[in-house]
């Protein structure tokens, strides 16, 4: 069972790769799964099924210039969890979605919120010892889909490395495609989307706003 596991382990990769994942991710999921190989099998099958859903769904998704709000959800639960699995403390995560927006017939950009929770966990709940967690809430207001995404991390700093300049590129990088991607999907709307982020003593709070 172990070596099929490690088989289905390569092929993920390899379709992770294909989707155009970025490689530090692809290669810390593969990494963690692979540590549960001889301690955990049926914990790796879990992660291994739910990192080759996510690939697969990357993949079919990237294809698309927008996607019903339902699928960038399950994406987005599927990549958080990914990532808790190499963290070091616990991390707790929800979405509240106001009650009027029906997310199977609401669309809305591929992954436009994977950068903004990649760098939630990336400057916050990797350099922390602390338990945190981080709140996506959603919600309609005329023509505009309204999220305030907020983290929060207690505990204090373990380490420096994360915080190279690699890392802050990609934050910087991650960013950008996001203001860039809502100034693309803005077109034709009449509404301009807006992407603000503010700084908190524990975390972050962003506020993010799409056009429909």
């Amino acid at each position: 069972k172990k070596k099929k596991l490690g088989q289905r382990l390569t092929e993920v990769e390899e379709k992770a790769l294909r989707a155009q994942l970025k490689p530090h991710f692809v290669i810390d999921a593969i990494s963690s799964i692979q540590s549960f190989l001889g301690k955990n099998p049926a914990m790796a099958e879990s992660y291994l099924s739910k990192f080759s859903h996510f690939t697969q769904e990357v993949l079919v998704n990237s294809e698309k210039k927008k996607i019903p709000f339902a699928d960038e959800l399950s994406m987005l639960e599927k990549y958080i969890d990914l990532h808790i699995l190499r963290l070091k403390q616990p991390l707790e995560y929800k979405f509240v979605i106001d009650q009027q927006i029906d997310p199977e017939s609401t669309m809305v950009p591929p992954a436009i919120l994977q950068p903004l929770i990649e760098n939630a966990i990336n400057h916050n709940f990797m350099v922390k010892d602390g338990k945190g967690w981080i709140a996506i809430h959603c919600l309609q207001e005329g023509n505009f889909l309204k999220f305030t995404i907020e983290d929060s991390c207690g505990g204090s700093p373990v380490s420096i490395e994360v915080q190279s300049s690699d890392v802050y590129d990609r934050k910087i990088f991650g960013i950008q495609l996001v203001r860039e991607r809502l100034d693309l999907w803005s077109v034709g709307k009449g509404s301009q989307g807006y992407l603000e982020l503010v700084p908190k003593t524990d975390g972050m709070c962003v506020f993010l706003g799409i056009p429909l």
